[in-house]
């Protein structure tokens, strides 16, 4: 975008509640300050094209590729969102499911992950996502999974 023009973030969905506290919600993102995926094909080719040069001129290539400096490198997007409250034993589990999808170069993400909680001063956390599409994607940046479990105790 040109220095001087505006950029529009816009969001539009749907989201419904049951009355037990499930949530469903499906979402459009636009974002003007986003790349296309002309340019988006650019910056991969400038990053294969300086893959084997000196670090001092690669270090800012790939961090630039890697954070563009947006929260959403891309334009457009679809988001999907299943939350799951006080399922199990004592309703002491939470399931959350979500779904990001790149209209720019059909790129996505998917993330799950699960709340358990062990007693009234243990929280178990667990949490992954599985990138889908090209591997210098919108939304895979050269990965393809991660994972994190996390505990919290208090006292």
């Amino acid at each position: 975008l040109a220095s001087n023009s505006v950029a529009t973030l816009g969001v539009a969905g749907m989201r419904y509640s049951f009355a037990d506290g499930e949530d469903v919600r499906v979402e459009y993102i636009h974002n003007d300050a986003g790349y296309t995926k002309d340019e988006m094909d650019r910056a991969n080719d400038v990053v294969l094209a300086h893959l084997f040069a000196d670090t001092a001129v690669l270090g800012p290539i790939l961090s630039q590729w890697a954070a563009p400096g947006l929260e959403l490198p891309g334009r457009r997007y679809l988001y999907g969102a299943i939350h799951l409250p006080e399922l199990g034993k004592k309703d002491r589990l939470t399931v959350g499911v979500r779904y990001l999808h790149s209209l720019t170069d059909n790129s996505g993400v998917a993330f799950g992950n699960l709340e358990w909680v062990g007693s009234d001063s243990w929280l178990l956390f667990v949490s992954g996502a599985y990138f889908t599409g090209p591997a210098d994607g919108d939304l895979t940046r050269m990965a393809r999974a991660m994972a994190l479990v996390a505990s919290k105790y208090s006292w």
